[in-house]
Protein backbone atom coordinates (compact mmCIF):
# COMPACT_ATOMS: atom_id res chain seq x y z
CA UNK A 1 0.00 0.00 0.00
CA UNK A 2 2.47 2.28 1.14
CA UNK A 3 4.19 1.57 -2.83
CA UNK A 4 1.35 2.49 -4.05
CA UNK A 5 0.90 5.54 -2.47
CA UNK A 6 4.65 6.57 -3.26
CA UNK A 7 3.67 5.64 -7.03
CA UNK A 8 0.41 7.85 -7.12
CA UNK A 9 2.84 10.63 -5.65
CA UNK A 10 5.02 10.21 -8.21
CA UNK A 11 2.83 10.76 -11.36
CA UNK A 12 0.88 13.34 -9.33
CA UNK A 13 4.24 15.27 -9.62
CA UNK A 14 4.99 14.40 -12.85
CA UNK A 15 2.03 16.10 -14.17
CA UNK A 16 2.74 19.24 -12.19
CA UNK A 17 6.24 18.91 -13.93
CA UNK A 18 7.80 18.86 -9.78
CA UNK A 19 10.53 17.07 -8.73
CA UNK A 20 10.74 15.62 -5.03
CA UNK A 21 12.77 13.59 -2.43
CA UNK A 22 10.73 11.12 -1.06
CA UNK A 23 11.79 8.86 2.18
CA UNK A 24 10.92 5.46 2.39
CA UNK A 25 10.05 3.58 5.46
CA UNK A 26 12.13 0.49 5.14
CA UNK A 27 11.12 -2.97 6.06
CA UNK A 28 13.54 -5.63 6.17
CA UNK A 29 12.33 -8.98 4.97
CA UNK A 30 14.22 -12.30 6.42
CA UNK A 31 15.59 -13.13 3.12
CA UNK A 32 17.26 -9.66 2.84
CA UNK A 33 18.60 -9.61 6.31
CA UNK A 34 20.96 -12.19 5.22
CA UNK A 35 22.54 -9.71 2.54
CA UNK A 36 22.64 -6.91 4.83
CA UNK A 37 20.31 -4.34 6.60
CA UNK A 38 18.90 -1.70 5.39
CA UNK A 39 20.45 1.61 7.13
CA UNK A 40 18.45 4.12 4.57
CA UNK A 41 16.18 4.75 1.52
CA UNK A 42 15.75 7.74 -0.36
CA UNK A 43 14.27 8.25 -3.82
CA UNK A 44 13.59 11.40 -5.90
CA UNK A 45 11.34 11.86 -8.47
CA UNK A 46 12.28 14.00 -11.73
CA UNK A 47 9.50 15.66 -13.68
CA UNK A 48 9.75 13.24 -16.80
CA UNK A 49 8.50 10.23 -14.61
CA UNK A 50 11.84 8.46 -13.80
CA UNK A 51 13.51 8.47 -10.57
CA UNK A 52 16.73 7.75 -8.18
CA UNK A 53 16.47 5.51 -5.63
CA UNK A 54 19.59 5.72 -2.84
CA UNK A 55 19.78 2.60 -0.30
CA UNK A 56 22.88 2.31 2.14
CA UNK A 57 22.99 -1.45 3.08
CA UNK A 58 25.19 -2.27 5.83
CA UNK A 59 26.72 -5.84 5.68
CA UNK A 60 25.40 -8.63 9.03
CA UNK A 61 27.90 -8.57 11.60
CA UNK A 62 31.16 -6.72 12.05
CA UNK A 63 34.45 -7.94 13.60
CA UNK A 64 35.80 -6.77 16.64
CA UNK A 65 39.05 -6.20 17.97
CA UNK A 66 38.55 -4.72 21.40
CA UNK A 67 37.20 -0.98 20.50
CA UNK A 68 38.58 -1.57 17.10
CA UNK A 69 36.45 -3.27 15.05
CA UNK A 70 35.61 -3.65 10.83
CA UNK A 71 32.35 -2.58 9.35
CA UNK A 72 31.39 -2.87 5.91
CA UNK A 73 28.44 -1.57 3.57
CA UNK A 74 27.69 -0.45 0.39
CA UNK A 75 25.72 2.24 -1.30
CA UNK A 76 23.23 1.48 -4.15
CA UNK A 77 22.03 4.03 -6.70
CA UNK A 78 19.26 2.56 -8.83
CA UNK A 79 17.83 4.55 -11.87
CA UNK A 80 14.43 4.24 -13.16
CA UNK A 81 12.48 5.17 -16.29
CA UNK A 82 9.10 6.78 -15.94
CA UNK A 83 7.55 3.35 -16.12
CA UNK A 84 9.00 2.42 -12.97
CA UNK A 85 11.34 0.17 -14.38
CA UNK A 86 15.17 -0.36 -13.66
CA UNK A 87 17.24 0.97 -16.06
CA UNK A 88 20.42 1.13 -14.22
CA UNK A 89 22.23 0.64 -11.04
CA UNK A 90 25.86 1.34 -9.43
CA UNK A 91 26.71 -0.29 -6.14
CA UNK A 92 29.67 0.65 -4.16
CA UNK A 93 30.97 -1.54 -1.15
CA UNK A 94 33.24 -0.19 1.17
CA UNK A 95 35.37 -1.55 4.47
CA UNK A 96 36.00 0.01 7.31
CA UNK A 97 38.58 -0.12 10.29
CA UNK A 98 36.63 1.84 13.35
CA UNK A 99 38.05 2.99 16.09
CA UNK A 100 35.09 3.30 18.62
CA UNK A 101 34.79 6.84 19.34
CA UNK A 102 38.03 8.01 17.66
CA UNK A 103 37.77 7.68 13.77
CA UNK A 104 37.08 5.31 10.75
CA UNK A 105 39.57 4.61 8.25
CA UNK A 106 38.24 2.96 4.69
CA UNK A 107 40.34 0.37 4.13
CA UNK A 108 39.11 -0.92 0.63
CA UNK A 109 36.45 -0.35 -1.96
CA UNK A 110 34.69 -1.99 -4.92
CA UNK A 111 31.99 -1.64 -6.89
CA UNK A 112 29.30 -3.19 -9.18
CA UNK A 113 26.66 -2.04 -12.28
CA UNK A 114 24.20 -3.30 -13.33
CA UNK A 115 22.01 -2.30 -16.85
CA UNK A 116 18.27 -3.63 -18.00
CA UNK A 117 17.89 -1.67 -21.03
CA UNK A 118 20.16 -2.54 -24.24
CA UNK A 119 20.32 0.90 -25.33
CA UNK A 120 23.01 1.83 -22.44
CA UNK A 121 26.09 0.58 -21.84
CA UNK A 122 28.64 1.25 -18.98
CA UNK A 123 31.26 4.22 -20.15
CA UNK A 124 33.76 4.57 -17.32
CA UNK A 125 33.68 3.48 -13.24
CA UNK A 126 36.04 3.39 -10.76
CA UNK A 127 35.97 3.56 -6.61
CA UNK A 128 38.96 4.31 -4.09
CA UNK A 129 39.57 4.88 -0.22
CA UNK A 130 39.83 8.55 1.00
CA UNK A 131 39.90 8.88 4.77
CA UNK A 132 36.42 7.58 6.07
CA UNK A 133 35.23 7.15 3.01
CA UNK A 134 34.39 5.09 0.02
CA UNK A 135 34.24 6.51 -3.36
CA UNK A 136 33.00 5.89 -6.50
CA UNK A 137 32.16 7.03 -9.70
CA UNK A 138 30.57 6.04 -12.92
CA UNK A 139 29.08 7.13 -16.23
CA UNK A 140 26.66 5.63 -18.47
CA UNK A 141 25.92 6.13 -22.18
CA UNK A 142 22.55 5.51 -24.48
CA UNK A 143 23.51 5.39 -27.57
CA UNK A 144 21.31 5.67 -30.97
CA UNK A 145 22.80 4.98 -34.35
CA UNK A 146 26.30 5.57 -32.68
CA UNK A 147 26.00 8.80 -31.25
CA UNK A 148 25.74 9.08 -27.23
CA UNK A 149 22.22 10.30 -26.92
CA UNK A 150 22.16 10.66 -23.37
CA UNK A 151 24.45 10.21 -20.15
CA UNK A 152 23.59 9.29 -16.39
CA UNK A 153 27.05 10.16 -14.20
CA UNK A 154 26.77 8.57 -10.50
CA UNK A 155 29.14 10.29 -8.20
CA UNK A 156 28.52 7.77 -4.69
CA UNK A 157 30.59 8.58 -1.25
CA UNK A 158 29.76 6.06 1.60
CA UNK A 159 31.13 7.68 5.05
CA UNK A 160 31.72 5.88 8.38
CA UNK A 161 31.81 7.59 11.05
CA UNK A 162 33.81 6.93 14.95
CA UNK A 163 30.82 5.11 16.21
CA UNK A 164 30.61 2.69 12.94
CA UNK A 165 27.47 4.76 11.20
CA UNK A 166 27.24 4.08 7.25
CA UNK A 167 26.08 7.31 5.51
Amino acid sequence: MKKLCVYFMAAALACTGAAAVVDTPVHVEAADAAAGVVVSETTEFFEDGSSLTITVTQDVGAVAYGSVYSKSGSKTYVYRNGDNEEVLSFKLHGTFSVNSGVGATCTSTSYTTSISDTAWQLDSASSYASGNQAIGDATFVKKRFGIKFDTKNSHIVLTCDENGTLK
